[in-house]
């Protein structure tokens, strides 16, 4: 196993110097199966940055060139405001690392080790899939999306993704599965109250990342209104205009989910009855009425 230390600003690898020009080792940041990554002072640009150094895998005595060149060129090739950038990839007496934007805050992990607010747990996990939806747009995917390889700036309320995995971009299949059950598990890791929108099945991973993010979206205003009406009081158009026809829109645009489970989704909620005699005599153009 590699052993890095720091001493006096420069990084030791077992015990061997790495001589970085006019770079400044400040701490270790973190590590994980493929890589250790530090912050560093950049003397010329007078500025913080991330600095990772890629380590053999288990069972490998050398690092997969082809999996660092091609997490690096992706990674270089996507620009985004939420996405961390890489400013230099190189290698060093044989050692393959690459220079990167210093993204403050902590990660999404130790975000949720402390109990939070829904409100701002809803806000973070639209705010993550909005950015998913511009990776997906621009033709690629995440393929490590977990809670530590996403950051979160508590000062300025942002999100940023970083280490975008490798193997995902080789367009395998499997690649593609674990993709989309990670972010399955992390909508519900930061956003537990997901479980109360029963109708959503396990199998939607099966349908892919940018379903699962698609519908996710659709579903979220849905969870807002349960979490921050008061439904037993609400008047019809508040519930027609925030609950049901959201929920007319997710039947109308994914027929996979059965009207039959959202119909009985409803009903689990104890809508007032009063006012569902009022939705069903005003609103008969709306599919999901007739099933109240």
């Amino acid at each position: 196993m590699i052993k890095f230390t720091i001493r006096d600003g420069n990084l030791f690898i077992d015990k061997n110097l790495l001589e970085f020009k006019d770079i400044v080792f400040l701490e270790e940041l973190g590590y994980g199966a493929n890589a250790h990554v530090f912050l560093i002072y950049n003397k010329v640009l007078e500025r913080k940055e991330a600095l990772k150094i890629w380590t053999p895998r288990i069972g490998k005595n050398v690092v997969d060139k082809k999996r660092f060149l091609s997490e690096v060129r992706k990674n270089s090739k996507f620009f985004h405001e939420n996405i961390a950038t890489i400013y230099e990839a190189n290698t060093i007496e044989e050692h393959y690392y690459c220079r990167m934007q210093y993204v403050r805050g902590i990660t999404l992990k130790s975000y949720l080790d402390d109990e939070r607010d829904f409100v701002i747990r809803y806000i973070y996990l639209e705010k993550i899939l909005r950015i998913l939806s511009d990776v997906y747009d621009a033709g690629y995917f995440h393929g490590d999306i977990h809670e530590k390889n996403i950051m979160i700036n508590t000062q300025m309320d942002e999100v940023f993704l970083i280490d975008f995995g490798t193997s995902v971009f080789s367009g395998v299949e499997q690649s593609h599965k674990r993709d989309a059950n990670l972010l399955y598990k992390l909508c519900y890791k930061l956003v537990p109250e997901l479980e109360k929108i029963c109708f959503i099945k396990s199998s939607i991973v099966e349908r892919g990342s940018q379903v699962i993010k698609d519908v996710m979206l659709h579903v979220l205003p849905v969870l807002w209104s349960l979490e921050t009406l008061n439904i037993k009081d609400a008047d019809s158009y508040t519930l027609i205009e925030q609950l049901i026809l959201p929920l007319e829109i997710i039947i109308c645009e994914y027929n996979f989910i059965d009207i039959n489970y959202i119909s009985d989704f409803l009903k689990s909620i104890n809508l007032n009855s009063n006012i569902i005699k009022e939705i069903k005599m005003f609103h008969t153009d709306i599919n999901l009425v007739s099933k109240l």
